[in-house]
């Protein structure tokens, strides 16, 4: 609520960062997925930071969150963050499949069948995400 100023007098971004990480670290894989976000944004609720992003990405996906698994095949198409590595995010992408999430297996059924394709805008994604200290927010 506080993510969205739903429910709220006000948004507040820096809260609800607050409130998913203390959820991430009891264990939720939901909110590693949230933190790992906030960490890969620029400027709502965290500071830029890969390796933190990365981490809870990572922590999420051993947990079985799909949506961690498929931002960390961002990260090992484009290196950023991670060693570089076509056969990781592939196996990440299969597991993806797997899953009972619609939208997620079209994503990951897309990738796979473009891979190349895949790996040439994820790493472009990635690599303008650094030199930008971040992903833009949506508009």
């Amino acid at each position: 609520m506080f993510q969205l100023g739903k429910g709220c007098e006000e948004e507040d971004p820096s809260k609800a960062f607050q409130y998913f990480m203390e959820s991430a670290e009891m264990g939720n894989i939901d909110a590693m997925n949230k933190v790992g976000f906030c960490y890969l944004y620029k400027g709502r609720c965290a500071p830029f930071d890969v390796e933190k992003s990365v981490y809870w990405f990572e922590k999420g996906a051993n947990g079985g969150n799909v949506r961690c698994m498929m931002m960390l095949v961002h990260f090992y198409l484009s290196g950023v963050g991670v060693q570089q590595s076509d056969e990781i995010a592939r196996k990440l992408l299969q597991i993806a499949l797997k899953s009972d999430h619609e939208k997620i297996v079209a994503i990951a059924n897309k990738r796979l069948n473009d891979f190349e394709r895949t790996r040439a805008i994820m790493s472009a994604l990635m690599k303008t995400a650094v030199k930008m200290g971040g992903i833009p927010p949506k508009k």
